[in-house]
């Protein structure tokens, strides 16, 4: 639970600023976006990709998903991003996303050396 909350505050310190200084968008839409992109990609990211293959997986699969997902966003709600914006705010995910991972590596594998 605590990587969870981990990633969540994170991706959520990310995307809020970043939202709300590309687009203006609410607070609230913005903490919305980040809560749902966070669920999405711990899920896929780290207990799909992370756990079988290794930080590099993880790190460029939570990106693609954060360009896919904001992508789409875009598309729907029109919160006039650019796609260098989108790809920016990716890319600063996704860096987040591999220092976070060797975090949660490091503690996982002092753990398992302690066994």
């Amino acid at each position: 639970m605590f990587k969870y909350l981990l990633k969540w505050v994170l991706n959520s310190l990310i995307m809020i600023f970043m939202l709300q200084y590309f687009t203006g968008i609410s607070v609230w839409t913005a903490f919305i976006a980040s809560a749902l992109l966070t669920l999405i990609s711990y899920i896929i990211g780290d207990q799909l990709i992370l756990r079988q293959y290794n930080n590099t997986a993880a790190t460029l699969t939570d990106g693609l998903l954060t360009l896919l997902y904001l992508y789409v966003a875009e598309v729907w709600f029109a919160w006039g991003l650019s796609n260098g914006e989108i790809l920016l705010i990716s890319v600063v995910v996704a860096v987040g996303e591999f220092f976070m991972h060797r975090y949660i590596f490091q503690d996982d594998l002092g753990k398992a050396h302690q066994s």
